[in-house]
């Protein structure tokens, strides 16, 4: 398991860091993502990819997908004081896990491709109604059921 930092594109100060460390295996010269990323778009857990980290600093700048797992990613950010946690376990009840960024209260949550994306949809629009704002940077579930 090799922990690999991706240089993210800061523009208008978004998003708030200029690089994210996301948990990788290393695999026959590609990377599999074992933790959902908080701010690197077109990755989702359990994507293979290759990437070629820079010799200087050790960031990737590029990567390309070699194999989509068919888990979805979604964002969630709580930038109006309204509260997370009541949601929590609602992710936690349909298996999807939480990488918190508590310094900027943004969430990201893996949603393993076997939950229902009925439950999920309704889960993001109490999120909504909440006034929490909510992105799905990978989503794939509908795609299964076309």
């Amino acid at each position: 398991m090799v922990k690999l930092g991706f240089a993210l594109d800061v523009v208008d100060e978004w998003p708030p860091i200029a690089t994210e460390y996301v948990w990788c295996n290393e695999l026959d010269g590609e990377f599999e993502l074992l933790s959902p990323p908080v701010y690197i778009k077109g990755l989702a857990c359990g994507d293979r990819f290759t990437a070629m980290p820079d010799p200087v600093n050790s960031l990737v700048f590029e990567f390309v997908v070699t194999k989509e797992s068919g888990n979805s990613l979604i964002w969630i950010m709580n930038d109006n004081e309204a509260q997370f946690k009541e949601f929590e376990a609602s992710f936690n009840v349909l298996k999807c896990s939480i990488v918190r960024f508590d310094e900027f209260n943004h969430f990201s949550i893996h949603v393993p491709k076997e939950v229902d994306s009925l439950a999920i949809n309704l889960l993001a629009n109490r999120l909504e109604e909440a006034g929490l704002a909510v992105a799905f940077p990978v989503w794939r579930h509908d795609a299964e059921t076309a």
